[in-house]
C-alpha cells in the first residue's frame, strides 16, 4: 500500500516537472531584438507583445489591419532569438512610409512551438523618430497598440516579463536613454 502510494506521488511529481519543463520551454524566445543575424552583439527594442490563442501569423496581421490599420511594410529588417534560434522577423507594419521622420513600427515573429498558449506571434514595437531612424516610446506603443485591441473587444492582459532597461539613443547629434518597463501585453485572438 505504501509503496504504490509513493509510486502515484513519484508519478504525479514526474508529469508535473514535465509538464512545466515543457511550459517554460514554449516561452524560450528572448527579451529583445537585434540588427544582426546571429543575435549578438548591442539588443534592440524589447519584445513586449503576445499575439495568442489563434495567433498565426495570417491572423495576428489581418487583425492588427482591422484594429490598428498600418499598412506601410517597409523598414529594416531585425532578428528574435526564438528556442536557441535567431531567426529573421516575419513581417512589419509601420504607420507611415520609411522616410518620415515619425511613425509608429511594429515587427513580428510567428513562433512555431507547441505551447500552453497555442499559436503565438511576438512582436517589438516603438515609435520611430528622426532620419535615420531611431526608436523610442516602446511602452507607449506597446500600450496604444492594447488598447486599440481592447476597444476591438480582445482579451488583453499585463504581464511582467523582463528587468526594466534602456537603450542609448542618438538623433541629430543629441543622445539620451530611451527606457522600457519590462512589461509585456499578451493579447487573445
Amino acid at each position: 500500500m505504501i509503496r504504490t502510494m509513493l509510486f502515484a506521488v513519484v508519478a504525479a511529481l514526474t508529469m508535473l516537472s514535465v509538464f512545466f519543463g515543457v511550459a517554460s520551454a514554449d516561452l524560450n524566445f528572448g527579451h529583445r531584438i537585434y540588427s544582426t543575424s546571429t543575435c549578438g552583439g548591442a539588443q534592440k527594442d524589447p519584445v513586449h507583445l503576445m499575439f495568442w490563442g489563434n495567433g498565426v501569423l495570417s491572423v495576428t496581421l489581418n487583425e492588427f489591419a482591422s484594429h490598428v490599420g498600418w499598412s506601410y511594410t517597409d523598414g529594416s529588417t531585425m532578428y528574435f532569438a526564438d528556442h536557441g534560434v535567431c531567426t529573421s522577423q516575419d513581417a512589419q507594419r509601420a504607420s507611415a512610409p520609411d522616410y518620415y521622420w515619425q511613425r509608429g513600427h511594429i515587427r513580428f515573429e510567428y513562433v512555431e512551438y507547441y505551447s500552453p498558449y497555442y499559436y503565438y506571434t511576438i512582436a517589438a514595437a516603438h515609435m520611430d523618430w528622426c532620419y535615420p531612424h531611431v526608436a523610442i516610446d516602446y511602452d507607449y506603443v506597446r500600450d496604444a497598440l492594447a488598447n486599440a485591441f481592447a476597444a476591438a473587444g480582445h482579451s488583453v492582459q499585463s504581464r511582467a516579463w523582463s528587468s526594466p532597461g534602456s537603450i542609448w539613443v542618438v538623433c541629430l547629434g543629441d543622445g539620451w536613454y530611451e527606457y522600457f518597463d519590462g512589461n509585456w501585453k499578451l493579447i487573445e485572438l
